[in-house]
């Protein structure tokens, strides 16, 4: 709704000044809250000393940005960026200060909580003040305002549902630095692969392009984040649970690596495959040169959702050097191929970042494996599955975008309906081609929390 209201140049200069934020947002949470979930023991201490420094780094973080921010504004030609930047720093203290919250709650495994924090504060922002005060007219500052409203929001719910220590406390605390310190530096590398892309796109061919990569980057990575974000949340906290059982994570691994394959791939193939209805339907009219941007990220999308949740098993398995050394690799490939793609073209730079994630998943996977001891054969059975399975669910879809003439909605709502009825019915009477044992087993118990008479169905 947001979209079809504001158009591509507000949500280009937002999403400049969101890739500044998300930065500092990392650089402050210091890899503290993983530390916190991670070790085995904490006390009132560790808490305040997670808390206090977050919160102090976020300060200083918010401070520096808003001082920066017309440099920023210059940089990109766009005077209203620095307003927006300097109003959006702000949010970087309250993120800063409910870091330590959801980490507790991960601890916990208290995933609903979070979830119901994040869906709630969400609606509530964007559905009470983005959508009235872009009908309003306030364009760019509706967006403004309602990330303001949301990270608000936030933090009073999740630190409601903990009430944890905040009586200010540093500490020198030797595993908590160590540790925090190598999930910081995997973090930044993994932003660094995963948004210059968008950097150098909205410098070089401005904010209104950028607004278009952004809403299709959008559409197709929003399902993607809230699959990976919980996966990576549980697996990081179960994997922490049981460090040293390697067998149980390599079985989590594949199954979590199959179901998910079996789920996204297809997904994903038939979004390339209607990739104009998508579109049109989602953003209307005035969004359709996004249309080019879909069949990329695509691709791009399932590598990425793939590649993630190597880490947070790692991370459990207090190996997370060894996500930090893969994806060192893959930055170091990336930056430069992507600063050549920037001065060549447009369709060069979205290119070169789908080559990324193909690296970056080859590259985590072969890490994981490798301390999984799981073979690559293990893995291209799967892929091969996964992809056998998506081309057979997006070929009709395909043979309706190009052949029927329909309103985008009818044509788009048509074609998943066929892509879904084909994947499910494949999945059922196939279920030994398109899915791994490990798999099967995982849904096999997470069948028996139906209802009975589904359960037995399933099973």
């Amino acid at each position: 709704m947001l979209a079809r209201l504001l158009g591509p140049a507000s949500y280009g200069v937002i999403a400049i000044a969101s890739l500044v934020i998300s930065l500092g947002l990392l650089i402050a949470d210091s890899g503290l809250s993983a530390s916190l979930v991670q070790r085995k023991e904490i006390h009132d201490n560790d808490v305040r000393t997670a808390f206090t420094a977050q919160t102090l780094i976020g300060i200083g973080l918010a401070l520096s940005i808003a001082l920066s921010a017309p440099l920023l504004a210059h940089a990109y030609s766009q005077p209203i960026l620095a307003p927006v930047l300097q109003v959006l720093a702000f949010t970087l203290v309250l993120q800063s200060a409910s870091q330590t919250s959801a980490a507790l709650l991960r601890r916990r495994m208290d995933f609903r909580r979070i979830q119901k924090t994040q869906v709630g504060s969400y609606l509530l922002s964007y559905l009470g003040f983005g959508i009235p005060a872009a009908y309003l007219g306030l364009g760019v500052w509706s967006l403004t305002g309602a990330q303001v409203l949301q990270t608000t929001l936030n933090l009073a719910l999740l630190y409601h549902a903990t009430r944890h220590p905040i009586a200010p406390l540093l500490q020198r605390d030797t595993h908590m630095l160590h540790f925090g310190g190598r999930i910081l530096a995997t973090n930044i590398v993994n932003w660094v692969s995963t948004y210059l892309d968008s950097f150098l796109l909205g410098r070089a061919f401005g904010t209104a392009t950028l607004g278009l990569y952004n809403r299709a980057f959008f559409l197709l990575n929003t399902p993607v984040t809230v699959v990976v974000s919980a996966s990576q949340g549980v697996l990081f906290a179960a994997t922490s649970r049981t460090q040293n059982q390697t067998d149980t994570a390599r079985q989590t691994y594949l199954a979590t690596f199959g179901g998910l394959a079996t789920v996204i791939v297809p997904a994903f193939m038939t979004a390339a495959a209607a990739a104009a209805s998508l579109v049109e339907a989602t953003y209307g009219q005035q969004w359709v040169n996004a249309i080019p941007f879909v069949l990329p990220l695509a691709i791009a999308m399932p590598l990425f959702a793939l590649m993630a949740i190597a880490g947070p098993i790692l991370a459990g398995l207090n190996r997370p050097q060894e996500e930090l050394r893969a994806q060192s690799l893959a930055a170091l490939v990336a930056i430069p191929a992507l600063l050549l793609a920037a001065s060549w073209s447009l369709a060069a730079l979205v290119w070169v970042g789908v080559f990324v994630h193909a690296l970056r998943f080859t590259l985590m996977t072969a890490a994981a494996c490798n301390v999984l001891r799981v073979s690559a054969g293990t893995i291209s059975r799967i892929l091969l599955r996964a992809v056998l399975l998506a081309g057979l669910c997006a070929f009709l879809p395909a043979l309706i975008e190009q052949f029927w003439t329909a309103p985008a909605l009818l044509k788009f709502l048509l074609e998943i309906l066929v892509s879904g009825t084909t994947w499910l019915l494949l999945l059922l009477m196939l279920p030994n081609v398109f899915t791994e044992p490990e798999t099967k087993r995982y849904l096999h118990r997470l069948t028996r929390k139906l209802p009975q008479r589904f359960a037995r169905r399933f099973a």
